[in-house]
C-alpha cells in the first residue's frame, strides 16, 4: 500500500493525466482494438458464408443451364418432320433419304440456335453427305471452306465416345471466317439407330458453341475481384474462367499462398469446379489497418497528454467525459454516437476515428442486414422459379378436342384435368390463392390418378367460411401427391381426407390418408429430411420428401419458422400431415377494410 501511495504523484496536474490514462485512453484502446478483433472475425465468418451461399446458387444455376444443352444435343434422336409428300422422317432418314436435305437440316440448325440466348453458334457435320450445316447469332459469320472438322482432336476425342456428350476448352472460332471470338463447344455424335446396339455408327455430329459470356452473366452479382480470386476449372486443372482475366487458359497451380481460404462447389453436368480464393487481407485488411492507426493515436494521445496536462485539465476533462458517454451508448448498442469535434488536437483526431469506427460498424451491420435479406429472396424466388410455356396450353386443347371428337371422353376429361393444374401452376401469377382453388386443383390430380392407380377417393371437410380464405399456392396438391405415390399407390387405391379448422390467427389443414403408413424409423427419418438445411438424396427413399420438402421450406420462408409441417404416421394404418398456416382474410375483406380505414 505504501508503495503505491508513493506511486501516485501529488500534483493534480497529474494525477488528472494519470487518471485519464487509466481509465479513458487504455479502457478505449483495449475495447476498440478487441471490437475490430471481433469485427475482422466475424466478418471473414460472414463473408464466407454469404459467397459459399452464392456460389451454390451460381453453381446450381450454371449446372441447370448446360444441363439444358445437353438434353437439346439428346432432342436430335427424336427429331422428326412430315415431307411434302407425307411422310414422317427422322433426322437419320433425312441424311440419307431425302432428296434436298440441306433445306431441312438447316432449319433444324437454325431452330436450334434460338433455343438459349447464350448458344452461339449450331453446327452440325454430316458424314453422309460430306456437308456442314451452321447456324450463328453473327451476320458475319461464314463456314471456312474445306476446314477439316473430322480431324479436330475435339470431334476425335467425341468419336472415341459416341454415346457421350463431349465438352471442349475455351477455344476461337477458327471453323469461321472474320472471327476472334471465344466459345466453348458441346458435342455430341449423331449414330444410326438402325445399326444399334451392335454396331455404332457415326452419321454426323451435332456442336453447339457457347459464348463465355455466359459466365460473366452468371457472376455478376458479386464482385469477386473485391475479396479474392474467382476461377472455374475443368477436371484436368484448366482455368475455364477467372476473375482475373490473365489466369483464364493456364494450369491451376497446385499450391496457394499461406492464409488463402478456398471454397469450392461443383457443376456436375461438365465435370467443372468453381473455386473461390478468398484473401483475408483483402476481406479484412482496412479493419486491422483501422486498427493500428487507433493504436497509434492512442500512443501519441498519451503523451500528449504527459507533455499538456500541465495547462489543459479543464480542457481534457471535458472531451474526455463525452468520450466516455459516447462509449456507453455505442456499448448499449446506439450506433448514432457522435463526438463533437471542435479542434485539431489530438483528442479531437481520437474522437474522429471514433466516429469512423462508428459509422463503419453501423454501415457494415446494415450491409450484412441488406446480404442476408437478398439472400433469403434469391432462395425463394429460386425455389418458385417457373416457365410460361402458352403455346402448350393450345395444344392440349386440341388433344382434348379431337378426343371429343373420336368420342374419347375418358382421355378429353383427363386432359382437361392436366390443363387446368397446368394454368394453375404456371399460369397463376399470385403467390396467395383462394383455399378452394387448392381443393379444386387437388381433386382434377385425383381424378387423373385415378385412372392409372386404381379408385382414389378425395373427401373434404373444409367450412365454408373458410374456402375464401389465402394460403400459399401449390401448398395442398404436393402433399396429396406424396400420399397417392406412397401411401395408396402400393396398395391399388385408398381414400385421401382434407380437412381444415381455424384457431384465431392459426389455419390448420390436414390430409390423411389409409395407405400402408410408415414405421418410426422412416417416419424420423423423414422428419429429418424435412427440418434439414440439405435436399435429400436423389432416391426412392428420398423422393418421398422432396415435394413436402419444398412446401414446408416455402412455408418457413414466407410466413416464419413457427410455421410449417407436423407429420404422423402409422403403419397399416396411414399418414397424417398438418399444415400450420397464418390466417389470411379473403382479398374482398381486406379490399373492404383498407376502404374503410381510407
Amino acid at each position: 500500500m505504501n508503495l503505491l501511495r508513493r506511486l501516485i504523484p501529488r500534483k493534480l496536474s497529474w494525477q488528472i493525466m494519470l487518471i485519464f490514462i487509466l481509465l479513458a485512453m487504455i479502457p478505449f484502446t483495449v475495447l476498440s482494438t478487441m471490437a475490430l478483433n471481433r469485427m475482422a472475425e466475424e466478418t471473414d465468418r460472414e463473408a464466407k458464408e454469404r459467397i459459399t451461399q452464392i456460389l451454390r446458387l451460381t453453381g446450381k444455376n450454371l449446372n441447370a443451364h448446360f444441363h439444358s444443352i445437353k438434353l437439346t444435343t439428346e432432342k436430335m434422336y427424336r427429331y422428326d418432320i412430315y415431307s411434302e409428300q407425307g411422310i414422317r422422317m427422322n433426322l437419320e432418314n433425312i441424311l440419307k433419304n431425302a432428296q434436298d436435305p440441306r433445306t431441312l437440316v438447316r432449319n433444324y440448325v437454325s431452330g436450334l440456335l434460338e433455343s438459349d440466348e447464350f448458344i452461339r453458334n449450331v453446327l452440325f457435320v454430316d458424314t453422309v453427305n460430306n456437308e456442314v450445316y451452321s447456324a450463328s447469332t453473327s451476320n458475319y459469320s461464314a463456314v471456312r471452306l474445306n476446314w477439316p472438322f473430322l480431324q479436330w482432336p475435339f470431334l476425335e476425342k467425341a468419336a472415341h465416345r459416341p454415346r457421350q456428350l463431349s465438352i471442349s476448352d475455351p477455344h476461337m472460332e477458327a471453323y469461321f471466317l472474320h472471327s476472334s471470338h471465344q466459345v466453348i463447344s458441346f458435342c455430341r455424335p449423331f449414330l444410326s439407330l438402325n445399326d444399334l446396339p451392335n454396331q455404332e455408327t457415326i452419321l454426323g455430329y451435332l456442336i453447339i458453341d457457347v459464348d463465355t459470356t455466359v459466365f460473366d452473366d452468371a457472376f455478376r452479382i458479386y464482385d469477386w475481384r473485391r475479396t479474392g480470386t474467382l476461377y472455374v476449372t475443368s477436371a484436368d486443372g484448366l482455368i475455364l474462367y477467372s476473375s482475373n482475366a490473365e489466369q483464364t487458359g493456364r494450369l491451376m497451380p497446385e499450391s496457394v499462398p499461406d492464409g488463402i481460404s478456398i471454397l469450392f462447389e461443383s457443376i456436375p453436368d461438365c465435370q467443372w469446379r468453381i473455386q473461390y480464393h478468398l484473401d483475408p487481407e483483402l476481406l479484412t485488411g482496412d479493419i486491422h489497418r483501422l486498427r493500428d492507426r487507433l493504436l497509434i493515436i492512442s500512443a501519441a494521445a498519451m503523451l500528449t497528454a504527459a507533455l499538456t496536462t500541465w495547462f489543459s485539465s479543464r480542457k481534457i476533462s471535458r472531451p474526455v467525459s463525452s468520450m466516455l458517454q459516447q462509449m456507453d451508448r455505442v456499448q448499449q448498442g446506439d450506433l448514432s454516437a457522435h463526438v463533437p469535434v471542435t479542434g485539431r488536437d489530438e483528442l479531437s483526431a481520437l474522437g474522429d476515428g471514433f466516429n469512423q469506427m462508428v459509422s463503419k460498424l453501423d454501415a457494415h451491420i446494415r450491409q450484412s442486414y441488406v446480404a442476408s435479406i437478398k439472400q433469403k429472396e434469391a432462395e425463394l424466388d429460386a425455389l418458385r422459379m417457373q416457365i410460361h410455356p402458352h403455346f402448350l396450353y393450345n395444344t392440349l386443347e386440341v388433344i382434348r378436342m379431337s378426343s371429343v371428337a373420336h368420342h374419347d371422353l375418358e382421355t378429353a376429361q383427363m386432359t382437361l384435368s392436366l390443363v387446368n393444374q397446368l394454368q394453375y401452376v404456371i399460369g397463376e401469377s399470385g403467390e396467395h390463392v383462394p383455399l378452394q382453388k387448392e381443393l379444386d386443383i387437388v381433386r382434377d390430380y385425383i381424378s387423373l390418378v385415378s385412372l392409372r392407380y386404381g379408385q382414389i377417393e378425395c373427401k373434404t371437410a373444409v367450412p365454408a367460411s373458410l374456402l375464401s380464405c389465402r394460403i400459399l399456392k401449390m401448398t395442398l396438391q404436393p402433399i396429396v401427391e406424396n400420399a397417392v405415390q406412397h401411401g395408396l399407390r402400393p396398395l391399388g387405391g385408398g381414400q385421401i381426407s382434407i380437412s381444415a379448422a381455424r384457431q384465431q390467427n392459426l389455419l390448420c389443414l390436414t390430409v390423411m390418408d389409409n395407405g400402408c403408413g410408415m414405421d418410426q424409423e422412416q417416419l424420423e427419418k423423414l422428419r429429418n429430411q424435412i427440418s434439414s438445411d440439405k435436399m435429400p438424396e436423389i432416391k426412392e427413399d428420398g423422393l418421398r420428401s422432396i415435394g413436402m420438402k419444398n412446401v414446408h421450406d416455402r412455408i418457413r420462408m414466407a410466413c416464419g419458422n413457427a410455421y410449417g409441417l407436423e407429420i404422423e404416421s402409422q403403419p397399416g394404418i396411414g399418414t397424417a400431415v398438418v399444415i400450420r398456416l397464418p390466417y389470411l382474410k379473403p382479398e374482398s375483406e381486406e379490399t373492404h377494410e383498407t376502404a374503410d380505414r381510407g
